[in-house]
């Protein structure tokens, strides 16, 4: 047998030795991506998970002093005044949120389908920046992107 012919003959017989539904290892690009991937989750998801809990602390807030102005304890113009533009700025604020937050969790779903579980070469691993290596070896078990609740 050529050399040629072995080559292939060994590749079909370990990608059919793959378990129904093994994913293919991840090549040095593809792991480099999903290093990217596994850093921007950890470190943007606990900030996330921070303004997700002064959100709802805002909200309350809020909403104490909507309730004080509209029983009347508390309810002359210039304090609606004031409710109004404190109002208008936290939905600002939200907005912004809410589109950091769906971009997250898209990464987070894009890293789920392309890259948890998949093999990958430890020398690819090695050739990474440090902060993307241990990304890669602490995993995503730990981190949470908030939630937001269909409107």
């Amino acid at each position: 047998m050529n050399n040629r012919f072995k080559g292939v003959a060994l590749g079909l017989a370990l990608t059919l030795a793959q378990p129904a539904g093994a994913q293919a290892p991840l090549d040095a690009k593809a792991l480099s991506q999903c290093a990217g991937m596994a850093l921007r989750l950890r470190s943007e998801s606990p900030e996330l998970q921070r303004q997700a809990v002064n959100n709802n602390r805002q909200r309350q807030a809020l909403s104490r002093q909507h309730a004080a102005i509209d029983s009347g304890t508390d309810g002359d113009a210039d304090r609606w005044l004031r409710y109004n533009a404190a109002a208008a700025a936290f939905n600002d604020h939200m907005a912004r949120f809410r589109h950091a937050v769906v971009e997250l969790n898209e990464v987070k779903q894009r890293y789920a389908r392309g890259c948890a579980g998949r093999p990958y070469d430890n020398a690819d691993l090695a050739n990474l920046p440090l902060a993307e290596q241990q990304a890669m070896r602490a995993g995503l078990a730990d981190i949470s992107v908030p939630y937001l609740a269909p409107r």
